[in-house]
């Protein structure tokens, strides 16, 4: 009998089935165009509101909270959002915002704008780092941070131990010492607008006002829909997403998964596309 083989025998004796000769029939793929969205007149888009009120959260506390512990697993988003009080300095000096998270991904905006986005890699495991110029108001400003996980951890040791989200957040004015955030009072949003109004079912989506692309400014967190006929034919159907960045994908008001393919694999592809 062949080397690392599962064997069948016949009253122990004579090898009837043996995994190791078994020839594997295997075939390439193919697909054809059938239809393209490429045309922006038939799509509309709305943008993802973004928290401005601490006093309008769904949680507040002086600390920041974990965030699969916060969301409980339900949404990969996590709103933190902090009021904060500028006085600028005389000679002008730079404002520096610096975010430590260990997260996945981490979008960050300051009084509605939004100023930087960072995610992990193949090659750094751990935290993630925003480090970023911002430009300030004088008196009350608001910072609002999203935070994304893409699934969780579910091996390894010291499970426990774990924590996910953002773990500090600071203001830096000039050379003065770093303002730590982390025991102010923040506000937090479990999950998005859109999610939380199903916006990509019927009912939802005619609940908000959508735009066309043609007069839309840019937004990092932005829905689009389209409508389409049903292609022809009973072969399996699938979407080409390779012009997409990353998010999630509704049909007929059914999820059909999450999508990421400006994020390469280490043979510098997205793992899927299709």
């Amino acid at each position: 009998m062949a080397r690392k083989s599962i064997s069948i025998l016949s009253d122990c004796n004579r090898v009837v089935f043996e995994t190791a000769k078994v020839n594997a029939q295997h075939g390439s793929r193919t697909a054809e165009e059938v239809q393209s969205f490429s045309d922006i007149s038939t799509w509309k888009a709305f943008s993802e509101p973004i928290p401005q009120d601490v006093s309008k959260a769904m949680y507040t506390g002086n600390q920041l909270f974990e965030h699969l512990s916060t969301t409980k697993d339900e949404t990969d988003y996590l709103w933190y959002t902090i009021g904060y009080e500028y006085t600028p300095s005389d000679d002008g000096q730079f404002v520096l915002l610096d975010v430590k998270s260990r997260a996945h991904v981490l979008h960050a905006f300051v009084n509605n704008e939004y100023v930087g986005a960072v995610h992990g890699s193949h090659e750094e495991r751990g935290n993630i780092i925003l480090n970023t110029h911002i430009s300030l108001k004088e008196g009350p400003n608001t910072i609002s941070l999203l935070s994304v996980m893409v699934g969780s951890p579910d091996s390894g040791a010291h499970m426990e131990r774990r924590t996910f989200g953002i773990r500090k957040v600071s203001i830096q004015q000039g050379q003065q010492p770093e303002h730590l955030l982390n025991d102010e009072l923040w506000g937090y949003q479990v999950g998005l607008f859109g999610e939380r109004n199903q916006i990509y079912i019927e009912e939802g989506s005619s609940s908000v006002e959508w735009t066309t692309i043609n007069n839309l400014t840019y937004h990092p967190l932005t829905w689009y829909k389209t409508t389409f006929p049903t292609p022809a034919g009973d072969d399996p159907v699938t979407l080409n997403l390779t012009g997409m960045g990353k998010g999630e994908l509704w049909i007929n008001g059914e999820s059909i998964g999450r999508y990421w393919v400006s994020f390469k694999a280490p043979s510098g592809n997205p793992s899927q596309s299709l």
